[in-house]
């Protein structure tokens, strides 16, 4: 879903094309190749990465620039330069220390080494806990109890609900799960200033 305001009013709706749903009773593709084959048991980050570019292109055409704000799935969390583990093979470790100027020749000096280069692929990712509230998480509640009202006659059938369903939230409704998950983020960040505040108390009269 999408939130942004445009001339001093609230906006807020499912981004275009970016919604996905399949036939479960339906057998499932295990080609890699088929972009919008069922992930069902077989979601990776290649996958991810391929949709998620998809709706970067559609988020950048049709609302500007965006911040972006995902669960803490691990196919959300690719990293391209990935540190040396102890499974590496000395040639790969060697190659990766080469890449960063760091050339080593014994094994256990070798991951010591790799250990002092991880500096390198350091990043921070901001995802949301799996406890907290979330919009999406609402807004999905609000069309399950939609598609629940009648029993669905078959999975292209039960397709057809879910996809009717989630087309029909109205704007007020987005907005509403959006500033109800907001609220709760707001109590977790006023709670983790105030955690701050004492730990700088306590430290200050030990001082």
């Amino acid at each position: 879903m999408f939130v942004e305001q445009k001339g001093g009013r609230v906006e807020a709706g499912l981004v275009e094309k970016s919604t996905k749903c399949w036939n479960s009773t339906l057998k499932r593709s295990h080609s890699d190749m088929e972009e919008d084959a069922d992930y069902h048991g077989n979601f990776d980050t290649a996958k991810f990465d391929r949709w998620f570019m998809r709706l970067c292109k559609t988020l950048k055409a049709k609302h500007g620039e965006c911040n972006i704000h995902m669960d803490g799935a691990s196919h959300h969390k690719n990293q391209l330069n990935k540190s040396p583990t102890m499974s590496w093979t000395r040639a790969q470790i060697q190659n990766w220390l080469n890449q960063k100027g760091q050339p080593a020749e014994r094994k256990a000096r070798i991951h010591g080494s790799a250990n002092n280069g991880t500096i390198w692929t350091l990043f921070t990712v901001y995802t949301t806990v799996s406890s907290r509230a979330t919009a999406d998480r609402a807004y999905l509640g609000s069309s399950k109890g939609t598609n629940c009202k009648s029993a669905t006659k078959n999975g292209n059938d039960a397709v057809e609900k879910v996809l009717n369903g989630l087309y029909a939230i109205k704007r007020k409704e987005f907005i509403n799960v959006y500033r109800h998950a907001q609220s709760f983020e707001n109590k977790y960040a006023n709670l983790e200033l105030e955690s701050a505040e004492l730990r700088l108390m306590a430290c200050e009269d030990k001082s």
